[in-house]
């Protein structure tokens, strides 16, 4: 997809010219180095553990849909587990993303409520 590249300009009321990305390649390796570099390793490990839960429920789901259902309650335990332990992860995620957001904010001279 080497000829698929999307670059476009647009004038806001000012007149000042806006170009777009050249192309996703660049916006997701923008975006993958932002990742490396200021996201905190306790949050990298549970990004791994979401991405690990995740796979095992696509997995799970694919095994379903290829095989049978045969034995239905465990496949539906088994996908439900991987379901419910997910957004736990999600839930655990947010709530260290926002616990290190205050404490950076609080070690800055910010109490925290200033947004």
């Amino acid at each position: 997809m080497e000829g698929c590249s999307f670059s476009a300009t647009f004038v806001q009321k000012n007149s000042t010219k806006h170009t777009m990305p050249e192309s996703v390649g660049s916006v997701i390796g923008k975006f993958c180095d932002e990742y490396i570099n200021s996201t905190p390793k306790k949050l990298k490990i549970v990004d791994a553990y979401l991405l690990y839960i995740m796979l095992t429920g696509i997995i799970q789901f694919l095994y379903c849909c290829l095989v049978g259902t045969f034995p239905f309650n465990s496949f539906l335990s088994g996908f439900i587990s991987t379901v419910a332990s997910f957004v736990l992860g999600v839930c655990l995620r947010v709530q260290d993303k926002h616990l290190s957001l205050t404490t950076h904010l609080t070690h800055h001279g910010n109490n925290g409520t200033d947004w």
